[in-house]
């Protein structure tokens, strides 16, 4: 029984059906946030074709994160099952199938940004976006490769407000706290990066290059991540937390590098510690609510942390209207994955500290004898079934001679020169048991 308090089957650890499941979430997580991180190619269409500020324009994409997050729709119903059936599938290997189904946001990233920028100068932004929907129609056959365990019982119905009792814990609130905070500042850059290095002199071309390296990046920290994470399996929290820290810094330094060669490099850097950080903040869920609520546990993380979604961007592109430039902008979300990351080392189970103040002291009975401390041991090596009986002295009953009728203890038998009681019958040499004696008797 999980802590869900349903029964589970144990996950196989892959097989076919496994990576099916894996195939099928490679798809639809590059089709959902794929889309999301290169839609930063449509915002300075937007801002010059409408005339608006980029913090007007930045609603567009935080609107749809919230949508998605918040409201439980549209791009939910297709993401949150699909982590879900991946973590079911696995347990040993369940980072490094995690992170491999993560991978399609890179994938397609690297190749959305460039096609679309193509896409736009060919059709217009219009005519960019009708095509972009038809390939998000791709989604629907890959919800068709999710199946559930041959071995998992049947379902029974569930009352409606399941799972809800997890904000109720304080260590899911806080781990919600962290991922609101990392989330907040984690689509900034793919929404403004482009419209950065525009601003500084780089090319249309160069900006949609420097995205699609960026999602080649993302792939390699994802699969790194999680073969990390798998290997030392107790860490993925410490391991979550470091990630989220190293993207924060890269994030807060991003406006340093001037020339298109630098911000292609800073670009590459961001989108291998952003991709690596993404993995552990659903493979870490199992063992923070158990197997049983991982599909609820995702439902109400990322409904707590759309709000940091919804706040980020616009925040971005009002502090860039402000000061005219997204260098204060990147370096405020760089803060935030930050603080983000501290707050995760809050946990129980990161720090040694943590861990120890984690564990429950093991119950004593009245003597204040632990009851793990192991039971006594008779003179033959084995285990007494129970503890023997001492007097007010301490001293074992088994210890203790017999008493003879006047209350004295008896003297204790003659032995002979080899230690035996002599009236013990001699040993008969011939005979290798030790327990075979022969009687002499005498005959005459």
């Amino acid at each position: 029984m999980d802590n869900g308090g349903m029964p589970a089957s144990r996950p196989p650890d892959g097989g076919v059906q496994g990576w099916l499941v894996v195939l099928s979430c490679f798809l639809q997580a590059g089709l959902v946030f794929g889309v999301l991180r290169s839609f930063g190619v449509f915002l300075l269409e937007f801002v010059e074709y409408f005339g608006v500020s980029s913090g007007s324009v930045s609603w567009v994409t935080s609107s749809g994160v919230a949508v998605q997050q918040l409201c439980r729709l549209g791009w939910a119903l297709i993401f949150s099952p699909s982590m879900a059936a991946v973590t079911r599938h696995f347990s040993r290997r369940r980072s490094l199938a995690t992170g491999v189904s993560l991978t399609g946001v890179g994938a397609l990233s690297f190749a959305l940004s460039p096609l679309l920028q193509f896409l736009i100068e060919s059709y217009s932004w219009r005519g960019a976006m009708l095509l972009l929907s038809a390939l998000a129609l791709h989604s629907v056959p890959c919800g068709a490769l999710l199946r559930p365990l041959p071995a998992d019982p049947p379902r029974t119905s569930r009352p409606l407000l399941w799972g809800w009792e997890l904000l109720g814990n304080g260590t899911f609130l806080r781990y919600c706290l962290a991922i609101t905070l990392v989330n907040a500042g984690y689509f900034v850059p793919y929404a403004h990066l482009v419209s950065h290095m525009r601003a500084r002199g780089a090319g249309e071309r160069q900006a949609a290059l420097v995205m699609s390296l960026a999602g080649v990046a993302d792939v390699g920290g994802r699969l790194f991540a999680g073969w990390l994470s798998d290997l030392a399996p107790r860490h993925s929290l410490p391991l979550l937390s470091m990630w989220t820290g190293v993207t924060g810094v890269a994030l807060g330094l991003l406006p340093l590098a001037g020339q298109p060669v630098g911000m292609g490099a800073a670009g590459v850097a961001l989108g291998f510690c952003a991709g690596a950080l993404t993995p552990g903040v659903f493979s870490v869920l199992p063992g923070l609510v158990g197997d049983g609520r991982v599909l609820p546990a995702i439902g109400l993380l990322q409904m707590v942390e759309s709000v940091g979604g919804l706040l980020g961007a616009p925040m971005s592109g009002w502090l860039r209207d402000l000061t005219g430039d997204f260098s204060l902008s990147f370096a405020v979300c760089g803060l935030l994955l930050l603080t983000g990351a501290l707050v995760l080392l809050t946990l129980p189970g990161v720090c040694p500290r943590n861990r120890e103040a984690s564990r429950d002291p093991p119950p004593r009975d009245s003597t204040g004898q632990s009851e793990k401390d192991p039971p006594p041991w008779d003179s033959n090596g084995q285990l007494e079934k129970e503890p023997p009986l001492r007097n007010s002295t301490g001293q074992s009953e088994k210890d203790i001679p017999p008493w003879d009728s006047t209350g004295q203890p008896e003297d204790p038998p003659p032995r002979d020169s080899t230690g035996q009681p002599e009236n013990t019958p001699p040993r008969d040499r011939t005979n290798k048991s030790p327990d075979t004696y022969l009687i002499v008797t005498d005959t005459s």
